[in-house]
């Protein structure tokens, strides 16, 4: 029976990441209003109704995504800065910075505006989602201590808040269609637009100015 199960689970893991991969796919070229469960069906070798069973809807299965992602952040960003390499906050921001800007799929799914998603999953779903990716702010704010053993528990907490609320508007900056950069550029709406990455990295240096 053990083995039985353990097939089974392990088979709706192999069904769930290839729908998810489909998804991700899917997701880094087209617009996320234009994707539906029925085009990802047909992505899958799996039927429809199956899928429905996994993800009734797209804004659960995308919920899971970002689940995913922010729990391999979780584990990369214990990696990224161990605990006994303490950096300045120039290098600090500046690794931060690009290994955020080189996840195109992280920062897409951090642009969905979570609490648009969770405002069509239940409680429980919702519930569920903030318990699993704990993990990731907890491991993010222990970074920041030990890095930063300075700086008082509330600057550090008021970083962590302006960070995430700052990494939501990557996906803006990164993929700007180019009609609109045409546009602001003819206007003169800035009078240049730096590289993506030096913005962040440089909004990153004024967010960590207290720390």
């Amino acid at each position: 029976m053990g083995s039985q199960r353990a097939r089974l689970n392990n088979e709706i893991d192999a069904r769930k990441k290839e729908v998810k991969e489909a998804a991700a796919t899917l997701f880094l070229t087209m617009d996320y209003e234009d994707i539906t469960l029925k085009l990802l069906s047909e992505r899958v070798s799996i039927s429809r109704p199956s899928l429905y069973t996994y993800y009734p809807t797209k804004d659960v299965l995308y919920m899971e995504m970002l689940k995913d992602k922010y729990l391999e952040w979780s584990e990369k960003l214990l990696k990224m800065f161990p605990s006994k390499k303490q950096l300045s906050r120039e290098d600090f921001c500046k690794k931060l910075a690009k290994e955020i800007w080189n996840d195109d799929l992280f920062i897409r799914l951090l642009s969905l505006h979570q609490s648009a998603m969770e405002n069509k999953c239940n409680y429980e779903q919702v519930e569920a989602f903030k318990k699993d990716v704990l993990p990731y702010f907890i491991n993010f704010h222990q970074v920041l201590a030990e890095q930063f053993p300075n700086t008082e528990e509330d600057k550090l907490n008021e970083f962590a808040i302006q960070y995430n609320i700052y990494c939501n508007t990557l996906d803006g900056i990164k993929n700007l269609p180019q009609s609109q950069r045409e546009i602001m550029n003819n206007l003169g709406t800035f009078s240049k637009i730096p590289k993506g990455e030096d913005i962040f990295y440089k909004g990153l240096l004024l967010l960590s100015s207290d720390l």
